[in-house]
């Protein structure tokens, strides 16, 4: 039975799982093909989500939420076309032939409101070393003529006594 978890959707925190079981479901409905599965949403898996939403008289958000409109109607057309024998939504033929969608990789995230990638927050290493351009490293590395050292104090320097 088909069902997800989570929001399934571009610019979404999307979880894996639920992306590779829509994408398992729409390639039953043959509307998506993809050689190596993942669970990240790609630019065809999102064409086909919308195509499916504006086929079935659906909001065209591109978006599956848990027991949403397009969850449902996924659900239904995935059990009409098991019971009619087909892989498409009539039964018969995959609604989008195989090899019709071509590949195209989705834009990186953006920070909302301007056009400055997302890079997200870095799982290890460190954050100043892999954001940095190479313009900007000469500001973190260290002079080896610099002294490392802390200067030891010299007793013998005679302190002048002065009275104010």
């Amino acid at each position: 039975m088909f069902s997800i978890n989570g929001p399934v959707g571009n610019n979404l925190t999307n979880h894996e799982n639920d992306v590779i079981t829509v994408k398992d479901a729409f390639e039953r409905l043959g509307r998506f093909e993809e050689k190596e599965r993942n669970g990240f949403i790609t630019r065809e898996l999102d064409t086909a989500i919308k195509d499916f939403q504006n086929k079935n008289d659906l909001k065209i958000d591109g978006l599956l939420l848990p027991e949403g409109e397009t969850e449902k109607t996924v659900r239904d057309s995935l059990r009409s076309a098991s019971e009619e024998g087909g892989n498409g939504e009539d039964g018969n033929m995959p609604a989008v032939p195989p090899g019709d969608v071509e590949s195209e990789p989705l834009a990186p995230p953006s920070i909302p409101g301007t056009n400055i990638p997302d890079h997200g927050v870095p799982e290890q290493g460190n954050p100043k070393e892999d954001f940095l351009d190479d313009r900007d490293k000469w500001r973190y590395e260290v002079d080896p003529n610099m002294q490392t050292d802390r200067p030891k104090p010299d007793f013998n320097i005679p302190i002048p006594n002065k009275r104010l």
